[in-house]
């Protein structure tokens, strides 16, 4: 739910400030005050970090499912 919500906030506040660093291909050269850049590239990386956090804990969960333990 996290990743969602902060996916669709980052994405919205680079649209409306025009920042683009960590994401050149939406955003070509634009580029906006350090401080906007920041809190988007911490949105960015958080859900990233978010997304593989949650994929690793599906993968260990099925695994447990595959594989009961004793």
């Amino acid at each position: 739910m996290y990743a969602a919500f902060a996916n669709w906030v980052a994405a919205l506040l680079a649209a409306v400030c025009g920042a683009g660093a960590l994401m050149p291909i939406a955003a070509g050269t634009h580029k906006a005050a350090p401080r906007r850049e920041r809190v988007i590239g911490f949105l960015l990386v958080s859900l990233a970090l978010c997304v593989i956090a949650a994929c690793a804990l599906i993968l260990v969960g099925l695994s447990e499912v595959i594989e009961p333990s004793l």
